[in-house]
């Protein structure tokens, strides 16, 4: 049997973490998960005075593909730190980025 290189092998854990991801987002798992994050937005962006720079809907799809692509990332490269997504996220929601988008 053929040793891989390793761009091959590199290639065939892209392949498979498409396969699996596409798995997950075609499960009702994904729907229920977007929905309950985007009641909780929705209920905090309220008891917050915060007003969402799109629908609690949309901004919860927005968080978990970001954080699904973090994790795609960082299985393939570990070095990749974690606190960029919570970085990603203090910019978008917080509630001056929120007034100067509704504006």
């Amino acid at each position: 049997m053929a040793r891989s290189t390793r761009a091959e092998s590199q290639a065939h854990t892209r392949e498979q973490l498409a396969v699996t991801a596409k798995g997950l987002f075609l499960r009702d798992g994904y729907k229920a998960a977007r929905e309950d994050l985007a009641a909780l937005m929705a209920g905090y962006a309220a008891r917050f005075g915060i007003t969402l720079p799109m629908s609690p809907d949309d901004a919860a799809a927005v968080l978990l593909s970001l954080g699904i692509g973090l994790g795609v990332r960082r299985a393939i490269d570990p070095s990749i730190p974690v606190d960029v997504l919570t970085e990603a996220l203090r910019l978008c929601f917080s509630k001056e980025s929120c007034r100067t988008i509704s504006k």
